[in-house]
């Protein structure tokens, strides 16, 4: 009973810090300074260089904002925001990040450390993105609520979670389930990669963490620090013209060509 009592206590405390987190987070949709920022990255491989499609969206830890980029598709972005703002509750104030629902931290730490070179180098750009701990905790909860629309039962086993994403018609996905998709391909398929017993059970507990815990993504009312962030957003705006913004968008593509990945390290985006 002891020990009961202190992992409810543990879960609650990680769902009021995760709560306060997303409330602190400014989520905005991309100006036209931050979508010619993100084909320049994307064009250069500076964003991400596992990841094998421009981002949907980004979240910047060092000034609490989250970025939701238009569709291509025309698709709803519900899913990305919900995977933004799960990026936005795994970092501290010491821009350390982690994912917060300690069952799925667990598996997706044990899935890569089981994985060791020659695996890595028979996975696609997509699995190599998503198997990151604090990726594959994001691109889970953005894709549970529609992937439960259609059937899917992420409290399931390996092979049939993969059966039923699969078996989601194409125009009802979203980039979470597409990314999820893609990481669960079986051996002798075009991706070629195959996972061990071992590894299809990480992926299944990362799975069944969400499935179990999803209430800790509770509504939250935005915070006074997120509502100062938006004005200061403003402000900046206001003061620029748009030949001013030209010239900034000009000088950080080259500032990220000269020094790599640079302050890209600490962002997060898909």
């Amino acid at each position: 009973m002891k020990a009961k009592k202190r992992t409810e206590r543990q879960y609650n405390r990680a769902k009021r810090q995760a709560t306060r987190r997303r409330a602190n987070t400014l989520l905005r949709d991309a100006d036209s300074i931050d979508l010619l920022s993100m084909l320049e990255n994307y064009k250069t491989g500076v964003s991400n260089p596992d990841s094998p499609w421009p981002a949907a969206g980004q979240f910047n830890p060092l000034t609490g904002e989250a970025v939701i980029y238009p569709s291509t598709r025309g698709e709803d972005r519900d899913d990305v925001r919900t995977h933004e703002l799960t990026h936005s509750s795994q970092f501290n104030s010491s821009l350390k990040g982690r994912p917060n629902n300690r069952t799925v931290r667990e598996a997706a730490e044990g899935l890569e450390d089981s994985i060791g070179e020659v695996q890595r180098g028979t996975m696609t750009g997509k699995q190599k993105y998503v198997i990151d701990p604090l990726e594959l905790e994001a691109f889970i909860k953005g894709a549970h609520n529609v992937a439960s629309e259609q059937g899917v039962d992420f409290s399931g086993d390996f092979e049939s979670i993969r059966e039923q994403l699969n078996r989601i018609p194409q125009d009802k996905t979203n980039p979470n389930i597409r990314g999820l998709i893609s990481l669960l391909q079986p051996s002798g398929d075009s991706f070629g990669n195959a996972w061990r017993d071992d590894q299809k059970q990480y992926l299944q507990e990362a799975f069944n963490g969400v499935a179990q815990y999803k209430d800790m993504d509770e509504n939250f009312t935005p915070s006074n620090l997120a509502a100062r962030r938006q004005r200061n957003l403003e402000g900046r705006m206001e003061k620029k013209t748009s030949e001013e913004a030209i010239k900034e968008w000009l000088q950080r593509s080259r500032d990220s060509r000269r020094g790599g990945r640079g302050t890209q390290q600490n962002e997060s985006g898909y």
